[in-house]
């Protein structure tokens, strides 16, 4: 049987919390200060939580998906990768649809001895062509075609910068705070992401502003960036109320 000693550490080690419970933050909604007294996150009396960030859709490689809203069937699309071009001619391939066309253009680059080194292409649903850094080295892509064709590109963020805000909590008898404020720190988030342990003891909200969002600086005019993944887990106590 454990002594009261035991026992009690046990108990103040549950009461603080030791497994976070989860709430996703909306990436548009932190681009900005928090703006309302409801952004962000009820902290519910928690005394520590936990700040994560993901700016990969997998932690070890960048990913970026190319399609063809408009396609063309006659038209030469290029893909660049750091820089180098590689080219599918969709006469020359004798393309009959947009699959042909991403078929052909998968092909295309995973023979280019160049960019095999560098990506891996596939072919993904919704007629897209799905790349896959083959190390965890940021790289830039770009997207174009020299008739008629209409092409996107989506990617992994490449850096970004977060920061926390914070609404304090207020005992019932005292006047509440109604505005928010920043801690005054700034963290630098890469490629890996970012985690951040933070005392959270006498705060009522915290918000994750994540600006300065970038992707690689060769990265075309036509990429635009997929959803960073914005968690806070506050760390509840374990015993039931």
């Amino acid at each position: 049987m454990a002594d009261i000693y035991t026992t009690a550490t046990e108990l103040a080690i549950l009461q603080a919390g030791r497994t976070p419970v989860w709430e996703a933050q909306d990436g548009d909604e932190a681009l900005t200060p928090p703006s309302a007294a409801g952004s962000g996150v009820y902290l519910e009396k928690a005394v520590r939580a936990l700040m994560f960030v993901a700016l990969r859709e997998q932690p070890h490689r960048r990913t970026a998906r190319l399609t063809i809203p408009v396609p063309d069937l006659t038209c030469v699309y290029t893909v660049t990768i750091n820089g180098i071009d590689v080219d599918y001619d969709a006469t020359a391939g004798s393309a009959a649809d947009v699959d042909d066309i991403v078929d052909g253009i998968v092909a295309a680059l995973n023979s280019d001895v160049d960019v095999s080194d560098i990506v891996v292409a596939s072919s993904a649903a919704g007629s897209t062509v799905l790349l896959r850094g083959v190390g965890e080295a940021d790289y830039s892509v770009a997207f174009t075609e020299d008739s008629a064709a209409t092409l996107a590109i989506v990617a992994d963020l490449c850096t970004a910068e977060a920061r926390l805000w914070w609404l304090p909590a207020a005992r019932v008898d005292s006047d509440p705070v109604e505005r928010w404020a920043w801690s005054g720190e700034t963290y630098a988030v890469g490629r890996r992401g970012a985690i951040v342990r933070v005392d959270t003891a006498g705060m009522e909200r915290v918000a994750i502003q994540l600006s300065e969002r970038a992707g690689h600086s060769g990265d075309s005019a036509l990429v635009t960036y997929s959803d960073p993944q914005i968690l806070i887990g506050t760390c509840l106590s374990e015993l039931e109320p």
